[in-house]
């Protein structure tokens, strides 16, 4: 095992428990590269330990994904135009504060990465492509919610754990 999985199995343990104290089951998606291993990988449900053991196989092919929806969102994976900045922007402006976080892309891209959004029904949506424009700026990509999955990086847990907490946080300041 190296410093790198070390420090990726326990981001994921920390996902699993910060998603978990809000009732949410993260189904992980076990990849080779960016392609998920096994047929029927949508309704498999890894555990983290599993995860985390699959990755330590082969931490330079292996990754892990996750279906967004089972953390209660749906992700805007921008892949053409003017990045997820625009992206965020765009959607906070139109629809108010639904925007849980905005995580980079796999490839280091400024103008790839991922928005995510909160959803009170994210199992009933689905995936589709989207494009999103204001003024001359525009974004393409697809949505990716229940069947759809987005790679987890060492970059981008860091963020979702923050935001599960964040929202944990609110919630509590709410049943006050």
């Amino acid at each position: 095992m190296t410093l790198a999985t070390d420090k990726t199995g326990s981001l994921l343990r920390r996902l699993n428990e910060a998603a978990q104290r809000h009732a949410f089951q993260p189904a992980f998606v076990l990849l080779i590269g960016k392609r998920p291993l096994k047929k029927g990988w949508a309704s498999l449900r890894p555990t983290v330990g599993e995860a985390i053991e699959h990755l330590n196989k082969d931490p330079l092919r292996h990754a892990i994904g996750i279906q967004p929806a089972s953390l209660g969102s749906v992700v805007l994976d921008c892949d053409d135009g003017d990045g997820p900045q625009i992206a965020k922007d765009i959607v906070l402006e139109r629809y108010g504060d639904v925007v849980a976080c905005t995580t980079p892309s796999t490839s280091g891209k400024s103008n790839r990465g991922h928005v995510w959004l909160r959803c009170d029904d994210a199992e009933q949506a689905r995936n589709w492509k989207f494009r999103l424009e204001k003024g001359h700026q525009e974004i393409k990509g697809e949505m990716r919610s229940t069947g759809g999955q987005v790679r987890l990086t060492a970059k981008a847990l860091p963020l979702l754990i923050d935001d599960l907490n964040t929202a944990a946080g609110k919630e509590d300041e709410i049943d006050l």
